[in-house]
């Protein structure tokens, strides 16, 4: 009990200086990194003033192997800002991120880390962290998110961000999203999008042959415990200078261009005032307002008002948004349209509505997002993914899964806003029914099969 309650310590302690990191303020650099045990040797990588230094943890020391510093000219500022450890097939992997290109390091050999890849050049925006789901890293940036494979390719993406990388996490499957927005803690429902709840955490707990080791993040110190909460030793920040920061033009992002009265959109914006308020207007006509973060940016969520004889400027039709920095002057627009309530969102089509299970289905639809990724459910389960191309449209052949005969329904969901369902009937088999002999009388029947 005494542990619990001491571990559930850290943990408010490790909550309390998360939430410290969304104050407004001055940007200065902190102390980022991970840890975890491969092979019985407990690894700890930290980024401390723009290099990374990896370290060695036994149950009486920490020891530094290895210093790796970035390429000057990489990333316009003065180096590494996070990093995550990976273990893979092929052993155990380093990523790292610069702000404007994410690197995988080989640290097989802890004592001279090789790069094995480095990211594409690509409009990828400014990465700002990284973190872990299941097996693979991830990086968040003013962009959205990307998932990366072991051969560093996007293996899954989606338009969500926080402008304190640390304060978004994937629960362990990546069945959820985990946001601190502003002083709210809020969990996602990965698929759908849709809130739930929240959490964060700043205290990672990992096991060697010596025991546990529980290591603590804060915003300027690593402190490393052993399992009777005994200190092996502690990191510190070299120094309080001020992050380099990329210079960032106006720009503006929304989840959805057009959507009903009443519907959530979600509206990003970068290159403002550092903290200062912004002012947000829909056809020239204020509706909300939100503070930038240290680096000038925001996330909001808006609700398109509705249109009566009070607010003529919201009739359905196309408009700007416009966001407009109290303090800087600095203003920026984006095209959206407010859609006449019951208009259909999506097309889909079907070429069959029963069958049996392990036949295909060719299924297609179209208004979504261009480049879209799309999530296909039967009965409530996942059996699929497409990306809808460049006109919003998709066609994907799925096959039928192995389940009873019955109504059930295909499901199309998209990242944000509403996908749709079609009604589906799995046929029962009769060509095996006929075929049964008496021996077979009271088997139980799934998807045509017997057992």
């Amino acid at each position: 009990m005494k542990k619990k309650l001491f571990i559930a310590g850290f943990i408010m302690i490790a909550l309390s200086f998360v939430f410290i990191s969304g104050v407004r303020g001055k940007a200065s650099s902190r102390i980022n990194g991970d840890v975890v045990q491969y092979k019985g040797v407990v690894y700890l990588a930290t980024v401390n003033s723009g290099a990374v230094e990896l370290h060695e943890i036994t149950n009486t020391k920490i020891t530094k192997v290895a210093t790796i510093n970035s390429v000057a000219g990489n990333s316009g500022c003065q180096g590494f800002i996070d990093a995550a450890l990976n273990i893979e097939e092929r052993g155990i992997f380093l990523f790292l991120t610069d702000g404007k290109y994410v690197y995988k390091y080989d640290i097989n050999d802890s004592g001279r880390p090789m790069l094995f890849k480095k990211s594409n050049d690509s409009a990828n925006g400014r990465f700002i962290g990284l973190g872990k789901i299941d097996n693979n890293v991830y990086s968040v940036s003013d962009q959205g998110i990307k998932v990366w494979n072991d051969e560093m390719d996007v293996s899954y993406s989606v338009n969500f961000n926080n402008s304190f990388a640390h304060n978004i996490k994937f629960s362990k499957q990546g069945s959820f999203i985990f946001n601190i927005k502003g002083d709210q803690l809020e969990i996602y429902d990965a698929s759908s999008q849709k809130l739930m709840d929240g959490w964060a955490s700043g205290l990672k707990v990992v096991r060697d042959g010596y025991g546990e080791k529980i290591v603590v993040f804060d915003n300027y110190n690593i402190t490393v415990l052993n399992q009777d909460f005994k200190k092996i030793g502690s990191i510190r920040l070299d120094n309080n200078e001020p992050l380099c920061l990329i210079g960032e033009n106006l720009s503006l992002n929304l989840d959805y261009n057009h959507a009903v009265a009443g519907s959530e959109v979600a509206l990003s914006g970068r290159g403002y005032g550092s903290g200062e308020n912004l002012l947000i207007y829909l056809n020239n006509k204020k509706i909300d307002s939100v503070y930038a973060d240290n680096s000038g940016r925001f996330l909001k969520s808006i609700i398109v008002p509705q249109f009566n004889a009070n607010t003529p400027e919201f009739r359905p039709g196309r408009m700007d948004i416009k966001v407009l920095g109290e303090s800087s002057g600095k203003s920026y627009s984006i095209n959206f349209q407010i859609e006449e309530s019951g208009t259909a969102d999506s097309a889909r089509s079907v070429n069959k509505k029963h069958g049996l299970p392990g036949e295909e289905v060719a299924l297609s639809g179209s208004g979504f997002n261009p480049g879209e990724y799309l999530l296909i459910y039967f009965a409530d389960k996942k059996i699929d993914s497409v990306y809808a191309d460049s006109l919003g449209s998709f066609a994907k052949v799925i096959v039928i899964p192995d389940i009873k005969p019955g109504k059930y329904e295909i499901k199309i969901s998209p990242q944000f806003g509403n996908g749709y369902i079609i009604k589906f009937e799995v046929d029962y088999n009769y060509e095996n029914i006929f075929h049964r002999t008496e021996r077979h009388t009271g088997e139980i029947w799934r998807g045509g099969k017997t057992r």
